[in-house]
């Protein structure tokens, strides 16, 4: 009991600090833009080349070209891999719950539930966001 304890804690510190990692890593990309940015976001991207490299009218064009198919290349390997990655996340859910008792289960399914809203809505306001590109 101890021990499943313990795995439950070290789980819950686990989580709290890959969310935490994610989001200094977003305040740092956001305060240190890469010229790589438009991974994420296109037009900040090209304000950040615009205003750096001095670009001709022809380079410009070429550059948006390439941004945008690189972004569409990059949206379906994405597309891709969420199937995979759901499907390693339900399986470490269900090993994770085999090792509870009925009490820590639903405890644990409502930690997991609550992930999944957040991670609902984050895909939401992706998806809006996207929409008003």
């Amino acid at each position: 009991m101890v021990q499943l304890k313990a795995v439950i804690v070290s789980l819950l510190i686990f989580i709290t600090g890959f969310l935490a990692g994610i989001g200094s890593l977003a305040a740092y990309r956001y305060y240190n833009p890469s010229p790589l940015m438009f991974l994420r976001n296109p037009g900040r991207a090209m304000e950040l080349f615009t205003q750096k490299l001095d670009l001709t009218g022809q380079q410009k064009t070429a550059v948006e070209r390439i941004v945008r198919e690189t972004q569409k290349d990059l949206g379906s390997v994405r597309d891709e891999m969420r199937p995979k990655i759901k499907t390693r996340l339900n399986q470490a859910q269900q090993a994770i719950s085999a090792l509870l008792n009925g009490d820590q289960k639903e405890k644990f399914n409502e930690l997991v539930q609550t992930q999944k809203e957040r991670m609902k809505k984050m895909e939401e306001r992706r998806e809006k966001w996207l929409e008003n590109k």
